[in-house]
């Protein structure tokens, strides 16, 4: 399909081609995944910056033959995954009295 996203660095509207593969919800906002020609690797789109309307091509769909995106999204919190970016293991440690402080608010 092809759309007019409004880049988030440039605010200016770019027309693009996507083949549309996945839909995510994080923090109050939809994402769609899927393949630019163009580029390799997956993009993702914020819906609510796309303009105008959304219209098919003539192009040939390119199928997802690479991504699960249940595993896509284990180790990630959010939708963006930095390309060549290895996990991070992350240790949360609290004292043992702040699980009778959780309902407290700041004064």
């Amino acid at each position: 399909m092809k759309i007019k996203y409004k880049s988030f660095t440039s605010n200016q509207i770019i027309e693009q081609t996507i083949h549309s593969y996945y839909l995510k919800q994080y923090n109050n906002r939809w994402f769609l995944f899927g393949k630019h020609p163009d580029y390799e690797g997956i993009t993702n789109l914020a819906l609510d910056r796309i303009e105008d309307e959304i219209t098919e091509t003539n192009k040939a769909y390119i199928p997802n033959t690479e991504y699960n995106y249940d595993e896509y999204f284990e180790d990630i919190i959010g939708v963006t995954k930095p390309v060549g970016k290895k996990v991070e293991k992350v240790k949360l440690w609290f004292s043992p009295d702040r699980k009778h402080h959780n309902n407290r608010k700041a004064g």
